[in-house]
């Protein structure tokens, strides 16, 4: 049925770069597709619309799905060359979505993977760590709470979890060089994951102390903060301050920096960190997602100024103005919201600052 309604939209619209990309992307998931035929009309589609940056991801993705067929070692390391290849450049080009980084990340994880599986050296393993890790620590900070970073992320900390040469290879690596940002920050989650934490301090202390510059560690020590002692705030916020410098895309810092300066009672300085936020080149949606609520507590306020699709509350106590949007209150309660009704409610962030969520008439 399917290749019945593409057969017809080819009659009606002749070859196309965009029907061809849809039969292509059909061919490269459904069950027992051919991803030569996919690779085919992936490649035709590009031909076609040669800027079209979502073919150009789609033709990574086909690369990446291939490697897990290659017959040879050979063949395998070249298409995922080719997938890290035009993932890279994608990402060069300034994408404002997360798909090429997440498909590098796959790449990179992969790449790991069969090290580990080959028994690579611990040199090569630590090299392929620090590209994952790499990789993914900037795209987590350009997109956050993105599901599909989550996932790799998760795929990662397991893969080496259950690895005991890749554990070695970590404690190894940052033992005789402590300055290694990158492998201190994931030797540090890792051992965090494992309920390790006062270990997982050290690691970051010592790191510290040999590259106090680093933001990457800076941001690191601070969601440990966060976790393990959050009466902490103003030490929290001091590192997440060292987390990014102005201008750069380290998005989930500067969105931690507002959140922990709103828990701090510094709600000006928190506002103008996400007025700067608001105005980042990412997609709406990534924009608008709430992260990061605050666990355990409700606040209460009243409406103020209700709208269409969105309202404010004026919170007690501080009197600010809280955020809400009818998509993240239930329906029947929406309905019966008024200027002046008493409501209560939980917090939550997005890139545009504190927003309501969970919201219940008092």
């Amino acid at each position: 049925m399917v290749k019945a309604v593409f057969e017809a939209a080819k009659a009606n619209v002749g070859e196309d770069a965009h029907l061809l990309h849809q039969m292509g992307i059909y061919e490269m998931h459904r069950p027992d597709g051919d991803l030569s035929e996919a690779s085919r009309l992936l490649n035709r589609a590009a031909s076609m619309a040669p800027y079209d940056s979502a073919i150009k991801h789609s033709i990574a993705e086909q690369r990446l799905k291939s490697a897990d067929q290659s017959r040879t070692s050979l063949e395998k390391s070249k298409l995922l060359k080719e997938a890290a290849n035009i993932s890279a450049g994608l990402i060069r080009g300034e994408s404002t979505d997360s798909y090429a980084h997440h498909t590098l990340v796959k790449v990179e994880i992969h790449e790991l993977e069969d090290g580990l599986a080959a028994g690579a050296p611990e040199a090569e393993i630590e090299a392929l760590v620090k590209d994952a890790e790499s990789t993914l620590f900037d795209a987590q900070q350009e997109f956050p709470g993105d599901s599909y970073l989550l996932g790799a992320e998760s795929r990662l900390a397991e893969l080496l979890k259950d690895d005991v040469r890749a554990q070695k290879a970590l404690s190894k690596a940052f033992a005789a060089n402590p300055r290694n940002a990158i492998i201190a920050s994931r030797l540090a989650r890792q051992l965090e994951g494992l309920g390790q934490t006062e270990k997982a301090m050290d690691v970051l202390k010592k790191a510290l102390e040999a590259n106090n510059s680093d933001r990457r560690l800076h941001y690191t020590y601070a969601r440990l903060l966060m976790g393990t002692a959050p009466g902490e705030g103003e030490n929290i916020a001091y590192h997440l301050q060292r987390a990014f410098t102005d201008g750069d895309n380290n998005y989930e810092a500067q969105l931690l920096l507002g959140r922990q300066l709103f828990l701090n009672g510094h709600l000006e300085e928190s506002r103008a960190v996400f007025r700067r936020l608001s105005t980042v080149r990412v997609a709406p949606e990534i924009k608008n997602r709430l992260l990061h609520p605050i666990e355990g507590r409700r606040f209460e306020g009243r409406m103020t100024r209700p709208q269409g699709s969105y309202a404010f509350i004026m919170r007690d106590g501080p009197s600010d103005s809280i955020y809400v949007h009818a998509t993240n209150v239930p329906e029947d309660t929406w309905d019966a919201l008024t200027l002046g009704t008493r409501v209560r409610f939980s917090i939550a962030f997005s890139l545009r600052g504190a927003n309501a969520f969970d919201l219940a008439t008092i």
